[in-house]
Formats: C-alpha cells, sequence, structure tokens
C-alpha cells in the first residue's frame, strides 16, 4: 500500500448530528444505549401511571393463582417518589403484595425500567 503524504489528505468538518448517528450505530452494535437524541420527558402522572402498570403485571405473573388474588392498578398506592435528571424512581406497595415493596427505577438515557421487589424479613429496636 502506498503511503500518502499527511499534507495530501482532506479533512471534512464533521457535525455534530453526525457524530450522534455513528455513535448511535456503535451503540446498537456494542447492545448498548437505543438512543442518544434526547427523548420528550415524562410527566410525574405518567411515570406514575407506568410504574403502576409494571407493578401490577409483574405480581400477577409470579402470583400463586390458587392461594392469592389478582392485583389492580387502583390497589397500588405509590410512598414515594423522585426525579433526577431523565431518570425516575418510586417506591410502591399495596394490602395485595403481602409485605412486599415495589421500587421501579427508569433510566430515560436507556429507555430502560428495573424492577426490584424488597420483603420485610424482620425489625429490630436498638437503643443508645
Amino acid at each position: 500500500m502506498p503511503e500518502v503524504p499527511v499534507a495530501d489528505l482532506a479533512v471534512a468538518p464533521v457535525s455534530p448530528l453526525d457524530l450522534a448517528k455513528n455513535a448511535n450505530k456503535s451503540a446498537k452494535r456494542a447492545g448498548g444505549f437505543r438512543s442518544v437524541t434526547a427523548k420528550p420527558e415524562w410527566s410525574a402522572d405518567q411515570f406514575i401511571t407506568e410504574a403502576k402498570k409494571l407493578v401490577v403485571d409483574n405480581y400477577n405473573a409470579h402470583r400463586d393463582r390458587e392461594k392469592t388474588p389478582a392485583l389492580t392498578i387502583d390497589l397500588v398506592y405509590v410512598l414515594t417518589f423522585t426525579k433526577a435528571g431523565s431518570n425516575w424512581r418510586a417506591a410502591l406497595q399495596s394490602p395485595v403484595l403481602g409485605g412486599l415493596l415495589y421500587e421501579v427505577v427508569y433510566t430515560g438515557m436507556r429507555d430502560q425500567a428495573v424492577i426490584n421487589v424488597f420483603r420485610k424479613i424482620n425489625s429490630a429496636t436498638i437503643s443508645y
């Protein structure tokens, strides 16, 4: 392969949009983020509704159908929720859940939600 003098190479300017498109293609091949462009922001009501749906779907998919009743969205209560950047986090509970606490974490950059399920094992009081 013949060497080309550096002075003969033309460097085309690259726009930020081209960089984002190339980064998106690379990330998709690597199994990373689905999009590097900003998505419309969710409102608090949209996130809470989606989090409740995820809890209902997850609980009903894993419950013992013979022993426990189905969970409906109107029986799920939000204990707390917060937003930081494009990320949301909520703790949800229901009287039907039998001691389970659900945490739904939505990561905006990845457009991905994670559901964590917790059960209280014991409680201890420590006096000082």
